[in-house]
C-alpha cells in the first residue's frame, strides 16, 4: 500500500505550480523609458493604485503628460463635496496629491461604455483615436497587473488595425496579485473571479 503523504505532496506541488502559472501568465510588463503620454485606464475601485503608479512614472520623467479615461462610474459619498464624485475625478485628485501638475493631466472626451467583454476594447479605441489626434507616438499604459496581458493584446491589435506605428508600453503597480511572492492568491474568491473573467475576455479579444 502506497503511503498517502508522498501522493499528497505531489498533488499539492502540481496544484501550486498550475495556479502560479495561471496567474503569472496574465501579468506582462513592457515599461518605456520615455513616452509621449502616460495613460491611466479607468478601473473603478482600482483607480488609486493605478493613479499612484502613473504619478510615480511622471515623477521619474517617463512623460510630462498623463491621460485619464472616464468610465462614468461614481464612487462613494464625499461629505466634503456633498456628492458622489466620479472615479475619474478621484484619480485626478490622487495624481495631483502625488506630485503631478494639474495642467499636465488630460481626460479623454466621452464615456467608456461598460460591457463585460467589450469595455476595454471600446476604451482602447477611444485612447488610440485621441492619441492619433494629438500625434502621440508612444504611450505608457497603466493598469492593474491582472489586466495587463489583455490590455497588451488589445492595444497592439488596435494599433495594427489602424496601421499606426505607435509604440505601446504596459505597466502596473507593485506589489501585484498574481506573482510568486503571493503564490497563494487562489485562496481568495475575488482572485478566482478576476482570473476566470480575464481568461474569458482574452479568449474573446483573440477571437474577434
Amino acid at each position: 500500500m502506497k503511503r498517502p503523504i508522498p501522493v499528497l505532496i505531489s498533488i499539492s506541488s502540481i496544484w501550486l505550480i498550475t495556479t502560479w502559472l495561471l496567474g503569472s501568465w496574465l501579468v506582462v510588463s513592457s515599461p518605456l523609458e520615455k513616452a509621449d503620454a502616460i495613460v491611466v485606464l479607468a478601473g473603478g475601485a482600482d483607480y488609486r493604485e493605478r493613479a499612484l503608479e502613473a504619478a510615480r512614472l511622471y515623477r521619474k520623467g517617463v512623460s510630462n503628460r498623463i491621460i485619464l479615461t472616464n468610465d462614468g462610474v461614481k464612487s462613494g459619498w464625499s461629505s466634503e463635496l456633498n456628492r458622489n464624485p466620479y472615479f475619474v475625478e478621484r484619480a485626478k485628485w490622487a495624481l495631483v496629491e502625488s506630485g503631478a501638475s494639474e495642467i499636465d493631466i488630460e481626460i479623454v472626451p466621452g464615456i467608456v461604455e461598460s460591457g463585460f467583454l467589450t469595455g476595454t476594447e471600446i476604451e482602447a479605441r477611444m485612447v488610440i483615436d485621441y492619441s492619433r489626434a494629438k500625434k502621440f507616438q508612444t504611450l505608457q499604459i497603466v493598469t492593474s497587473a491582472y489586466h495587463s496581458r489583455r490590455v497588451s493584446i488589445i492595444y497592439q491589435k488596435g494599433i495594427y488595425e489602424t496601421n499606426d506605428s505607435a509604440t505601446i508600453g504596459v505597466s502596473f503597480p507593485d506589489p501585484y496579485r498574481f506573482d510568486l511572492p503571493n503564490a497563494f492568491w487562489w485562496l481568495s474568491g475575488e482572485s478566482w473571479q478576476k482570473l476566470t473573467s480575464e481568461y474569458l475576455k482574452i479568449a474573446y479579444s483573440l477571437a474577434v
